[in-house]
């Protein structure tokens, strides 16, 4: 378990140069052009669309989780760093991007993937939102840690969890529980993307 280590105060985010997977066309695109030409299942346009980054260090095989602040939504639990694409992200991708330097303090290198296609849900003022996770490759330091660096307005803590810590909800001595089933499906779901990538049988590589 890691308790928080502020980020700074922060400045309008410009990632450095990341690559992207196949597939990825259709999000790598602004906001203002996504949603009109893509709506939920029973055909009504989203009003806003969200991001979740699934990083999972490749030396480990442990996905990071943190833990959302107490006077938050979902108050104390578990998710996967993420949140609003902004209007003026360059890109859906970007947003997501954005998000995890803000949450986590990462720096994306790869977004590799959609992980468990569009989740739909309302936000507390009832606004429909679309759920997008990406799996992301981030910085990995020659020695020692990944260096996670929450913001406290957002998460309280995280931990390095592996597939079987991650189904348990359990890592040591810290127990959690998931934001909610699509969440802790979608962190699944990346384990097991993970594990094609690993072998080779991805199509996504």
């Amino acid at each position: 378990m890691s308790e928080q280590n502020p980020v700074p105060d922060k400045a309008p985010y410009h990632p450095p140069a990341f690559t992207l997977g196949p597939n990825l066309a259709l999000y790598d695109v602004p906001l203002a052009s996504y949603l009109p030409s893509n709506l939920c299942a029973s055909g009504i346009p989203y009003q806003g669309i969200a991001t979740g980054s699934v990083v999972i260090d490749p030396r480990t095989t442990k996905v990071l989780l943190v833990q959302r602040a107490p006077h938050d939504s979902m108050p104390l639990r578990w998710e996967t760093p993420g949140g609003a694409v902004d209007p003026e992200d360059e890109s859906i991708i970007h947003g997501a991007v954005r998000e995890l330097y803000e949450e986590a303090g990462l720096v994306a290198t790869r977004v590799c993937e959609v992980v468990g296609g569009v989740r739909v849900f309302f936000t507390r003022r009832g606004q429909l939102m679309g759920r997008i996770n990406f799996l992301v490759e981030v910085d990995v330091p020659q020695d020692g840690d990944i260096d996670v660096k929450l913001d406290p307005n957002e998460h309280v803590q995280y931990v390095w969890a592996s597939e079987e810590e991650a189904r348990a909800k359990r890592v040591d001595e810290v127990v959690f529980e998931y934001t909610n089933k699509a969440q802790e499906q979608t962190i699944y779901e990346a384990f097991r993307i993970w594990r094609e990538r690993a072998s080779g049988t991805s199509e996504t590589l």
